[in-house]
Protein backbone atom coordinates (compact mmCIF):
# COMPACT_ATOMS: atom_id res chain seq x y z
CA UNK A 1 0.00 0.00 0.00
CA UNK A 2 1.50 3.34 -1.07
CA UNK A 3 1.08 6.05 1.59
CA UNK A 4 -0.95 9.10 0.61
CA UNK A 5 0.65 12.50 1.11
CA UNK A 6 -1.06 15.83 1.59
CA UNK A 7 -1.14 16.73 -2.11
CA UNK A 8 -2.65 20.18 -1.55
CA UNK A 9 0.19 21.14 0.76
CA UNK A 10 2.82 19.77 -1.63
CA UNK A 11 1.23 21.55 -4.60
CA UNK A 12 2.01 24.95 -3.09
CA UNK A 13 5.71 24.27 -3.55
CA UNK A 14 6.06 21.42 -6.03
CA UNK A 15 4.97 21.46 -9.66
CA UNK A 16 4.32 17.73 -10.09
CA UNK A 17 2.60 16.97 -6.79
CA UNK A 18 -0.58 15.78 -8.52
CA UNK A 19 1.21 13.44 -10.99
CA UNK A 20 1.93 9.70 -10.82
CA UNK A 21 4.66 8.44 -13.16
CA UNK A 22 4.62 4.69 -13.87
CA UNK A 23 7.83 3.23 -15.33
CA UNK A 24 8.20 -0.47 -16.17
CA UNK A 25 11.81 -1.70 -16.08
CA UNK A 26 13.32 -4.93 -17.38
CA UNK A 27 16.86 -6.05 -18.32
CA UNK A 28 18.34 -2.59 -17.74
CA UNK A 29 21.44 -3.46 -15.68
CA UNK A 30 24.22 -0.87 -16.11
CA UNK A 31 21.90 1.31 -18.22
CA UNK A 32 20.00 3.13 -15.48
CA UNK A 33 22.05 6.31 -15.22
CA UNK A 34 19.70 8.34 -17.42
CA UNK A 35 16.65 7.11 -15.51
CA UNK A 36 18.32 7.98 -12.22
CA UNK A 37 18.91 11.57 -13.35
CA UNK A 38 15.28 11.97 -14.48
CA UNK A 39 14.06 10.56 -11.16
CA UNK A 40 16.01 13.19 -9.24
CA UNK A 41 14.30 15.95 -11.23
CA UNK A 42 10.70 14.70 -10.96
CA UNK A 43 10.97 13.47 -7.37
CA UNK A 44 12.31 16.90 -6.49
CA UNK A 45 9.08 18.36 -7.85
CA UNK A 46 6.93 16.01 -5.76
CA UNK A 47 5.84 13.52 -8.43
CA UNK A 48 4.82 10.07 -7.25
CA UNK A 49 7.07 7.62 -9.14
CA UNK A 50 6.27 3.92 -9.31
CA UNK A 51 9.05 1.75 -10.72
CA UNK A 52 7.73 -1.68 -11.77
CA UNK A 53 10.54 -4.19 -12.18
CA UNK A 54 9.46 -7.02 -14.48
CA UNK A 55 12.03 -9.35 -12.97
CA UNK A 56 14.35 -11.18 -15.34
CA UNK A 57 17.79 -10.68 -13.82
CA UNK A 58 19.38 -10.07 -10.41
CA UNK A 59 21.65 -7.26 -11.59
CA UNK A 60 18.77 -4.98 -12.62
CA UNK A 61 16.99 -5.79 -9.35
CA UNK A 62 20.05 -4.89 -7.27
CA UNK A 63 20.61 -1.61 -9.10
CA UNK A 64 16.94 -0.59 -8.86
CA UNK A 65 16.96 -1.38 -5.16
CA UNK A 66 19.99 0.88 -4.74
CA UNK A 67 18.27 3.69 -6.68
CA UNK A 68 15.17 3.29 -4.51
CA UNK A 69 17.10 3.20 -1.23
CA UNK A 70 19.01 6.35 -2.15
CA UNK A 71 15.70 8.22 -2.46
CA UNK A 72 13.83 6.49 0.33
CA UNK A 73 13.41 9.69 2.33
CA UNK A 74 11.51 11.33 -0.53
CA UNK A 75 8.37 9.38 0.34
CA UNK A 76 7.25 9.49 -3.32
CA UNK A 77 9.46 6.88 -5.03
CA UNK A 78 8.25 3.29 -4.85
CA UNK A 79 9.72 0.07 -6.26
CA UNK A 80 7.53 -2.95 -7.00
CA UNK A 81 9.03 -6.21 -8.27
CA UNK A 82 7.34 -9.19 -9.86
CA UNK A 83 7.24 -11.39 -12.94
CA UNK A 84 4.76 -9.75 -15.30
CA UNK A 85 5.87 -11.03 -18.71
CA UNK A 86 5.63 -7.70 -20.51
CA UNK A 87 5.39 -3.93 -20.06
CA UNK A 88 1.58 -3.82 -20.29
CA UNK A 89 0.91 -6.04 -17.28
CA UNK A 90 3.73 -4.31 -15.40
CA UNK A 91 2.03 -0.96 -16.02
CA UNK A 92 -1.22 -2.41 -14.69
CA UNK A 93 0.53 -3.13 -11.39
CA UNK A 94 1.64 0.51 -11.22
CA UNK A 95 -1.73 1.89 -12.27
CA UNK A 96 -3.43 -0.15 -9.55
CA UNK A 97 -1.54 1.71 -6.79
CA UNK A 98 -1.38 5.19 -8.38
CA UNK A 99 -2.84 7.86 -6.08
CA UNK A 100 -2.46 11.18 -7.92
CA UNK A 101 -4.86 13.09 -10.17
CA UNK A 102 -2.82 12.57 -13.37
CA UNK A 103 -0.99 9.48 -14.61
CA UNK A 104 1.79 9.16 -17.19
CA UNK A 105 3.67 6.12 -18.46
CA UNK A 106 7.34 6.40 -19.39
CA UNK A 107 9.92 3.88 -20.55
CA UNK A 108 13.10 3.33 -18.57
CA UNK A 109 15.54 3.83 -21.45
CA UNK A 110 14.38 7.19 -22.83
CA UNK A 111 14.93 10.86 -22.03
CA UNK A 112 12.33 13.26 -20.62
CA UNK A 113 12.48 17.03 -21.13
CA UNK A 114 11.38 17.75 -17.58
CA UNK A 115 10.94 21.57 -17.84
CA UNK A 116 8.68 21.10 -20.89
CA UNK A 117 6.85 18.29 -19.13
CA UNK A 118 6.17 20.55 -16.13
CA UNK A 119 4.76 23.18 -18.48
CA UNK A 120 2.68 20.48 -20.22
CA UNK A 121 1.17 19.32 -16.92
CA UNK A 122 0.46 22.93 -16.02
CA UNK A 123 -1.63 23.43 -19.17
CA UNK A 124 -3.49 20.14 -18.69
CA UNK A 125 -4.21 21.16 -15.10
CA UNK A 126 -5.32 24.67 -16.07
CA UNK A 127 -7.76 23.37 -18.71
CA UNK A 128 -8.79 20.42 -16.50
CA UNK A 129 -8.36 18.17 -19.55
CA UNK A 130 -9.09 14.44 -19.48
CA UNK A 131 -6.14 13.68 -21.77
CA UNK A 132 -3.11 15.68 -22.85
CA UNK A 133 -0.93 14.88 -25.88
CA UNK A 134 2.50 16.47 -26.44
CA UNK A 135 5.10 16.58 -29.19
CA UNK A 136 8.19 14.38 -28.99
CA UNK A 137 11.64 13.82 -30.46
CA UNK A 138 12.92 10.48 -31.76
CA UNK A 139 16.61 9.62 -31.71
CA UNK A 140 18.09 6.91 -33.92
CA UNK A 141 21.87 6.69 -33.85
CA UNK A 142 22.72 10.41 -34.04
CA UNK A 143 19.67 11.43 -36.07
CA UNK A 144 17.02 13.45 -34.25
CA UNK A 145 13.51 14.13 -35.51
CA UNK A 146 10.94 16.35 -33.83
CA UNK A 147 7.36 15.26 -34.42
CA UNK A 148 5.04 18.25 -34.51
CA UNK A 149 1.34 18.44 -33.75
CA UNK A 150 -0.58 20.26 -36.47
CA UNK A 151 -3.60 22.28 -35.37
CA UNK A 152 -5.07 23.23 -32.03
CA UNK A 153 -7.79 20.57 -31.76
CA UNK A 154 -7.83 16.77 -31.85
CA UNK A 155 -10.04 16.92 -34.96
CA UNK A 156 -7.20 18.76 -36.76
CA UNK A 157 -4.35 16.54 -35.58
CA UNK A 158 -5.71 13.00 -35.15
CA UNK A 159 -4.20 11.64 -38.40
CA UNK A 160 -0.60 12.23 -37.32
CA UNK A 161 -1.37 11.24 -33.73
CA UNK A 162 -2.68 7.86 -34.94
CA UNK A 163 0.45 7.19 -36.96
CA UNK A 164 2.82 8.17 -34.14
CA UNK A 165 0.83 7.34 -30.98
CA UNK A 166 3.58 6.93 -28.36
CA UNK A 167 2.09 6.23 -24.91
CA UNK A 168 4.81 8.34 -23.28
CA UNK A 169 3.57 11.52 -25.00
CA UNK A 170 0.22 11.26 -23.17
CA UNK A 171 -1.05 12.49 -19.81
CA UNK A 172 -4.23 10.87 -18.48
CA UNK A 173 -6.56 12.14 -15.78
CA UNK A 174 -6.81 9.16 -13.43
CA UNK A 175 -10.59 9.30 -13.14
CA UNK A 176 -10.83 9.18 -16.96
CA UNK A 177 -8.95 5.87 -17.13
CA UNK A 178 -10.57 4.43 -14.00
CA UNK A 179 -11.21 0.74 -14.67
CA UNK A 180 -9.04 0.57 -17.79
CA UNK A 181 -6.22 -1.96 -18.04
CA UNK A 182 -3.49 -2.84 -20.51
CA UNK A 183 -4.40 -6.03 -22.34
CA UNK A 184 -2.26 -9.14 -22.06
CA UNK A 185 -0.20 -8.63 -25.20
CA UNK A 186 3.50 -7.94 -25.61
CA UNK A 187 2.99 -5.56 -28.55
CA UNK A 188 0.32 -3.01 -29.36
CA UNK A 189 -1.10 -3.09 -25.83
CA UNK A 190 -0.12 0.55 -25.35
CA UNK A 191 -2.06 1.59 -28.46
CA UNK A 192 -5.12 -0.32 -27.28
CA UNK A 193 -4.92 1.55 -23.96
CA UNK A 194 -4.68 4.89 -25.80
CA UNK A 195 -7.72 3.93 -27.87
CA UNK A 196 -9.70 3.07 -24.74
CA UNK A 197 -8.70 6.29 -23.00
CA UNK A 198 -9.52 8.52 -25.96
CA UNK A 199 -12.93 6.89 -26.27
CA UNK A 200 -13.61 7.86 -22.63
CA UNK A 201 -12.11 11.36 -22.86
CA UNK A 202 -14.39 14.36 -23.20
CA UNK A 203 -11.61 16.96 -23.38
CA UNK A 204 -8.22 16.56 -25.10
CA UNK A 205 -5.40 19.11 -24.88
CA UNK A 206 -2.60 19.36 -27.45
CA UNK A 207 0.79 20.66 -26.31
CA UNK A 208 3.07 22.10 -28.99
CA UNK A 209 6.46 21.44 -27.41
CA UNK A 210 8.40 18.15 -27.13
CA UNK A 211 8.38 16.56 -23.68
CA UNK A 212 10.01 13.23 -24.50
CA UNK A 213 12.94 11.82 -26.46
CA UNK A 214 12.29 8.31 -27.71
CA UNK A 215 15.46 6.26 -28.18
CA UNK A 216 15.23 3.98 -31.22
CA UNK A 217 18.11 1.73 -30.22
CA UNK A 218 16.78 -1.77 -30.83
CA UNK A 219 18.70 -3.05 -27.81
CA UNK A 220 16.28 -4.85 -25.53
CA UNK A 221 13.25 -3.46 -27.36
CA UNK A 222 10.43 -5.86 -28.19
CA UNK A 223 10.15 -4.41 -31.69
CA UNK A 224 13.70 -5.51 -32.47
CA UNK A 225 12.59 -9.18 -32.65
CA UNK A 226 10.14 -9.86 -35.54
CA UNK A 227 8.78 -12.91 -33.71
CA UNK A 228 7.14 -10.58 -31.19
CA UNK A 229 5.00 -9.07 -33.96
CA UNK A 230 2.55 -11.98 -33.68
CA UNK A 231 1.23 -10.30 -30.52
CA UNK A 232 -0.11 -7.45 -32.66
CA UNK A 233 -2.96 -9.75 -33.75
CA UNK A 234 -4.61 -9.57 -30.32
CA UNK A 235 -4.17 -5.81 -30.23
CA UNK A 236 -5.77 -5.44 -33.67
CA UNK A 237 -8.81 -7.38 -32.47
CA UNK A 238 -9.18 -5.07 -29.48
CA UNK A 239 -8.87 -1.96 -31.67
CA UNK A 240 -11.68 -3.36 -33.85
CA UNK A 241 -13.94 -3.80 -30.80
CA UNK A 242 -13.29 -0.25 -29.58
CA UNK A 243 -13.87 1.07 -33.11
CA UNK A 244 -17.36 -0.48 -33.20
CA UNK A 245 -18.27 1.15 -29.86
CA UNK A 246 -16.95 4.63 -30.76
CA UNK A 247 -19.38 7.28 -31.99
CA UNK A 248 -17.39 10.48 -32.66
CA UNK A 249 -16.24 10.57 -36.33
CA UNK A 250 -12.70 11.84 -35.68
CA UNK A 251 -12.12 9.21 -33.01
CA UNK A 252 -13.38 6.47 -35.31
CA UNK A 253 -11.03 7.73 -38.04
CA UNK A 254 -8.19 7.85 -35.50
CA UNK A 255 -8.80 4.20 -34.59
CA UNK A 256 -8.97 3.13 -38.22
CA UNK A 257 -5.66 4.84 -39.02
CA UNK A 258 -4.08 3.32 -35.92
CA UNK A 259 -5.36 -0.08 -37.06
CA UNK A 260 -3.85 0.30 -40.54
CA UNK A 261 -0.53 1.44 -39.09
CA UNK A 262 -0.34 -1.66 -36.88
CA UNK A 263 -1.47 -3.92 -39.72
CA UNK A 264 1.13 -2.61 -42.16
CA UNK A 265 3.81 -2.99 -39.48
CA UNK A 266 2.79 -6.62 -39.25
CA UNK A 267 2.80 -7.45 -42.97
CA UNK A 268 6.01 -5.59 -43.84
CA UNK A 269 8.23 -7.35 -41.30
CA UNK A 270 9.80 -10.69 -42.15
CA UNK A 271 9.82 -13.54 -39.66
CA UNK A 272 6.75 -12.47 -37.69
CA UNK A 273 5.33 -15.99 -37.69
CA UNK A 274 1.87 -14.71 -38.65
CA UNK A 275 0.05 -16.87 -41.20
CA UNK A 276 -1.51 -15.51 -44.39
CA UNK A 277 -4.90 -16.66 -43.11
CA UNK A 278 -4.53 -14.53 -39.99
CA UNK A 279 -3.44 -11.56 -42.06
CA UNK A 280 -6.43 -11.93 -44.39
CA UNK A 281 -8.80 -12.26 -41.45
CA UNK A 282 -7.47 -9.04 -39.93
CA UNK A 283 -7.54 -7.26 -43.28
CA UNK A 284 -11.32 -7.57 -43.46
CA UNK A 285 -11.97 -7.12 -39.73
CA UNK A 286 -13.18 -3.54 -40.05
CA UNK A 287 -15.08 -4.40 -43.22
CA UNK A 288 -16.80 -1.53 -45.04
CA UNK A 289 -15.85 2.08 -45.64
CA UNK A 290 -12.15 1.68 -44.89
CA UNK A 291 -10.66 1.95 -48.38
CA UNK A 292 -10.95 5.75 -48.24
CA UNK A 293 -9.15 5.90 -44.91
CA UNK A 294 -6.56 3.39 -46.10
CA UNK A 295 -5.67 5.66 -49.03
CA UNK A 296 -5.54 8.61 -46.65
CA UNK A 297 -3.26 6.64 -44.38
CA UNK A 298 -0.84 5.77 -47.20
CA UNK A 299 -0.67 9.41 -48.31
CA UNK A 300 -0.17 10.59 -44.74
CA UNK A 301 2.46 8.01 -43.92
CA UNK A 302 4.49 8.00 -47.15
CA UNK A 303 4.12 11.55 -48.46
CA UNK A 304 3.03 14.07 -45.85
CA UNK A 305 5.28 13.73 -42.82
CA UNK A 306 5.00 15.97 -39.77
CA UNK A 307 8.52 15.69 -38.40
CA UNK A 308 11.48 18.00 -38.77
CA UNK A 309 15.04 16.71 -38.69
CA UNK A 310 17.16 18.30 -35.97
CA UNK A 311 20.90 18.64 -35.84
Amino acid sequence: MIPKLNVRELAREMKLADVTIVIPVSLMADRLEGLSEILDQVVGEGAEVILIHDFQDEATSDQLTEISNQRMNSGVLHLIEGRYGGPGLARNAGLQVATRKYVVFWDSDDLVYVPNFIEFIGEVREKNSDVGIAEFVSKKNETYRRFHISGEAFSDAFRFLAIYPGLWRYVFKRETIEGLKFIESRMGEDQVFIAQALKCAKTILLFHKPVYEYQVSGEGQLTSDPKNLVYIINSLKEISKIHRRTVEPEKRDFLTLMYWKMYLTLITKNGSGVSKVQLLRELIALRKANSRLFVRFLLQFTVFQNYKSLK
